[in-house]
């Protein structure tokens, strides 16, 4: 998810986020549910094990990533429109209020606190890191093309010294 993406309008980006975490939730709890089916069976019947863990539970998965980058996205838009920016605080703010909120009702007050600030920290990392990754690229792609446009300069120079001489 880039801030190039969010930058689309709230609206659409919330009913895209719900169908797009409900998706990935459905296809790694499937992946997960049956490979921790599988391993934990009984030797002769491990397949059957994988596939009724998988059955009981991938909906489970995809529901709790649905609610979770619904309510991600809700608090980015709403951290975004009252900000009046789009910068990497928004994510922050966005990952800790979904953390503490999802975890208020079942965990108390002071889990949720901290399971909120792990939450935020988690994200920042992970969103700084792809900004580094990416403008790592920018520096480098960037350096290609300098180099490129040195070498076709060069190239027509020297075929219009060739064609004056």
């Amino acid at each position: 998810m880039s801030i190039e993406y969010l930058d689309k309008g709230c609206d659409i980006t919330i009913f895209n986020e719900i169908g797009d975490c409900f998706t990935t939730g459905i296809a790694f709890g499937v992946l997960w549910n049956f490979f921790k089916g599988f391993a934990i069976g009984v030797p002769k019947h491990r397949l059957k094990s994988g596939i009724l863990l998988l059955r009981d539970r991938a909906c489970l998965t995809g529901g709790f990533l649905g609610a979770w980058g619904t309510l991600y996205q809700i608090f980015y838009c709403s951290f975004k429109s009252y900000r009046k920016q789009t910068d990497i605080l928004n994510l922050l703010y966005a990952g800790f209020s979904v953390s503490f909120v999802m975890n208020i009702r079942s965990s108390g007050f002071r889990a949720a606190l901290e399971s909120g600030i792990w939450s935020g920290c988690f994200l920042l990392i992970i969103s700084g890191l792809i900004q580094v990754q990416l403008d790592a690229n920018k520096k480098e792609n960037l350096r290609k093309n300098i180099e490129y446009t040195k070498k076709i300069n060069s190239n027509n120079q020297l075929a219009l010294n060739e064609k004056i001489n």
